[in-house]
């Protein structure tokens, strides 16, 4: 087991870890010293990092309701979570938790005449998540309506303006 110190500022309440692993668990602990010597620790903090993030998203509207979305597999995942905005691309909801693998989702809620962000997350077997995938925005539409084939219809006739 391996470890680090960090010593900070005394008036410092935070410290920023880099390059940490993916899938990884850390524990973390904090002292106080001074010219005397150390305090006791705090409770240990068990910090479980998530799986990468998900890469190539996309996402396809196939008709007015229904979006199929696609993305590339992530080491270490137990499961993903797909979710939709309405709106605002910030206001995500979770619409599926799909299992480990799962690497494709069709959603048949959307509604007609909307737009919806969506993305993707790669949760590990701690429950902890990755960073989100490229989120996409899809307009959903009403598919036009054939014109109506009739023999009554009125035709329409062009004839060239009379010379001035």
């Amino acid at each position: 087991e391996g470890g680090f110190e960090a010593a900070v500022h005394q008036t410092s309440s935070w410290y920023s870890l880099q390059n940490l692993q993916f899938n990884s668990s850390y524990r973390f602990r904090v002292y106080a010293f001074n010219q005397l010597g150390y305090s006791a620790p705090t409770n240990d903090w068990i910090v479980n990092t998530g799986p990468t993030q998900p890469v190539g998203f996309s996402a396809t509207r196939n008709n007015s309701t229904t979006i199929s979305m696609s993305w590339g597999n992530v080491a270490g995942e137990s499961s993903f979570l797909v979710q939709r905005s309405a709106g605002t691309p910030w206001d995500f909801t979770t619409i599926a938790t799909l299992g480990a693998d799962v690497l494709s989702y069709v959603d048949n809620a959307a509604h007609e005449f909307e737009s919806w962000t969506y993305r993707v997350i790669a949760v590990n077997s701690t429950g902890a998540q990755s960073v989100p995938s490229t989120s996409t925005t899809i307009a959903t539409t009403h598919a036009p309506q054939s014109a109506p084939a009739s023999r009554n219809a009125p035709a329409a006739a062009w004839r060239p303006a009379p010379p001035r």
